[in-house]
């Protein structure tokens, strides 16, 4: 605890040091310091200011987990809207796919009708040409 001299951080100028003499006239004269005026007060204000301390140490501590939960909440959170974004992007992705496809479809299809055209359009003019 950091007591003993009197001049460490938690003594305060106190001296904890209990001596006893042997051979005293009176019962106060047999212990060095007075232990109910001076050395108990001394370790009750110690012992308030380790109760104050640890009640300071227990709020920090509440705010750190309650921040640590909040993190993490909106962990959750961010991870739920990245999931819901790439299942919104699979499904824009499958459909330029089909669209693409069908219009690829629509094309080709449109080629071969205009290759059918000037085919017959060849045809026509072979047939006027030989009519003439």
């Amino acid at each position: 605890f950091e007591l003993t001299p009197s001049t460490t951080k938690n003594a305060a100028g106190v001296e904890y040091r209990i001596t006893f003499d042997s051979r005293p006239d009176t019962l106060r004269e047999m212990v060095s310091q007075d232990l109910t005026h001076t050395i108990k007060p001394a370790l009750q204000k110690l012992e308030d200011k380790f109760k104050a301390m640890n009640r300071t140490l227990e709020t920090q501590l509440r705010d750190v987990k309650q921040e640590a939960l909040r993190a993490s909440d909106m962990r959750n959170e961010a991870e739920t809207k990245v999931k819901h974004e790439e299942q919104r992007l699979t499904k824009i992705h499958e459909t330029y796919r089909t669209e693409r496809m069908s219009m690829n479809e629509q094309c080709s299809q449109s080629l071969n009708a205009i290759e059918d055209i000037e085919l017959q359009i060849q045809q026509t003019k072979r047939t006027r040409s030989s009519c003439v």
